[in-house]
């Protein structure tokens, strides 16, 4: 399975088990311990300095009501990890406030005149994914936009 960074991964409850294992203290965090019980995904993230190369890069940011941590681990190669599709703006739009939706609006616009699906990273993604609450008042809009086909 070839992943690139921003990648959506789920991780079966076994494997984010054993993740849990090499990462001592981690799954004592806020949210952290069911979080693949619960099915809600990370995100493979770039590798940094002391990642094995066989392992696939992930992290979870935590909401803000729970520290907005950063946590990055690894899943050893065999683990048990299924990447999920990309996640559109218009699927991820409901989860916006009221304010951002003219915006939305003219980006889907934008990305139906040039045919290119800006997808979504970032609070909106969390939000939409885990139903949890990431967006604040300050929060910015995360978009990719993939020019090539």
């Amino acid at each position: 399975m070839r992943l690139r960074r921003h990648d959506l991964l789920r991780a079966e409850p076994a494997a984010w088990d054993a993740m849990l294992r090499c990462h001592p203290g981690l799954g004592d965090l806020p949210l952290v311990a069911d979080w693949a019980r619960l099915r809600r995904p990370v995100i493979v993230r770039r590798r940094i300095a002391g990642d094995s190369l066989d392992s696939v890069p992930a992290a979870l940011p935590l909401p803000p009501s729970h520290g907005k941590l950063r946590l990055a681990f690894s899943f050893s190669s065999d683990a048990v990890v299924v990447a999920l599709p990309p996640v559109p703006l218009r699927d991820a739009a409901q989860a916006a406030p009221v304010k951002w939706q003219p915006v939305l609006n003219a980006l889907l616009d934008l990305g139906e005149a040039v045919q290119i699906t800006p997808r979504v990273f970032g609070a909106l993604l969390w939000q939409h994914t885990t139903g949890l609450p990431y967006l604040t008042d300050r929060s910015d809009l995360d978009l990719l936009w993939s020019i090539f086909r």
